[in-house]
């Protein structure tokens, strides 16, 4: 009898440790199969970003010059990419644009008004969604590699502010320097798209952007700012 328990135990004991260690193997299986469908060279993958550009082109009026090297444009976002063949892949990217200009305080000055200021910017918050393609050059392992993309955006403008700075004294309330905010602008267009590039390399890129709408409605006829930019972005993730 106690022969008899002995095996009966020893093969049920074996079988339950088989069937175990075969929903173990099989979980495992699925684990490593759904992960190589996501990383930086499977069928998905994405990351968040981190671009900074400054403005490098020519207004289309003297009256709207701006003080380069100062007016610029940080982005932050989530950009997503789906392969399609080896070196061919789409994506996009939702982003906040945050734009700013520095405007050069000239004799010609028009935008956004003749007044002169010993300080005057005009910043821009835009709501980005992109689309891209993209182009990779190289063999690579799990890795961005390198690659060129070519691609379309969108920006809804929803916030826009005009700041002046004057060393001025004011008696009334005893103050050398005042600042006013504009808030509300009536002249931006809420909406603007363009072409954007960008050449990386794994997580660095060389970035550049040209606005193909204008920034400004038509009524209130004010000369265009600088349409092109360029900078570098980070694509933040790890390996």
């Amino acid at each position: 009898m106690k022969k008899s328990f002995l095996i009966l135990f020893t093969v049920l004991f074996t079988c339950s440790i088989g069937h175990t260690q075969k929903v173990l193997l099989e979980k495992n299986v699925k684990d490593n199969a759904y992960s190589r469908k996501k990383g930086p060279n499977m069928k998905y993958f994405s990351h968040i970003l981190i671009g900074y550009e400054l403005f490098a082109s020519p207004p289309d009026d003297k009256g709207a010059k701006i003080v380069y090297g100062s007016s610029s444009s940080l982005d932050i976002g989530y950009r997503h990419k789906f392969k399609i063949l080896e070196f061919y892949s789409i994506g996009f990217s939702t982003e906040y644009s945050f734009s700013k200009y520095i405007i050069r305080q000239t004799e010609n000055k028009l935008l956004p008004n003749t007044l002169q200021h010993d300080k005057e910017k005009l910043r821009f918050n835009n709501a980005r969604l992109e689309f891209y393609n993209r182009f990779n050059f190289d063999k690579r392992g799990n890795t961005l590699g390198k690659y060129f993309d070519i691609g379309l955006y969108g920006d809804w403008t929803f916030a826009t502010n005009h700041y002046t700075k004057d060393k001025a004294l004011d008696e009334t309330n005893m103050s050398e320097l005042t600042v006013v905010k504009y808030t509300r602008l009536q002249y931006p267009r809420n909406y603007n798209y363009g072409l954007t590039v960008r050449f990386g390399m794994n997580k660095i890129s060389l970035s550049a952007n040209y606005r193909l709408s204008d920034l400004f409605k038509e009524e209130y006829q004010l000369p265009e700012l600088p349409t092109f930019s360029v900078g570098l972005e980070l694509a933040l993730y790890s390996n």
